[in-house]
């Protein structure tokens, strides 16, 4: 390791610059990359307390975009159900009335 010491108990002494990377990477806020040898990646949560925004590429772009067609498509089909759920009370109880005209 650049810049860190081994004592004589043979403990590795960190630099304060070290300690705080190493802080940063118990985190969480910090990932390697298995496709880049000695990488680190800030994660979502580092951003986030940073108060940056992700950096997005065109594959997250791609994502983002067939989430909110998902998200859309499922609001449209949620909207349907409650539909539906209203058409069939309204037929229950018309079917209800009927039979009860029937037999009383």
């Amino acid at each position: 390791m650049r810049n860190s010491v081994i004592n004589k108990s043979g403990r590795i002494e960190l630099s304060e610059r070290q300690r705080r990377i190493l802080r940063y990477v118990e985190y969480g806020l910090l990932a390697r990359r298995s496709d880049i040898s000695r990488s680190l990646t800030m994660q979502a949560e580092g951003y986030r307390i940073l108060g940056k925004a992700l950096p997005e590429n065109d594959e997250v772009r791609q994502l983002r975009a067939k989430v909110a067609a998902l998200e859309s498509e499922n609001l449209h089909l949620h909207e349907e159900n409650r539909q539906l759920v209203q058409r069939l009370s309204a037929l229950k109880q018309t079917v209800i009335s009927r039979v009860e005209a029937v037999f009383g």
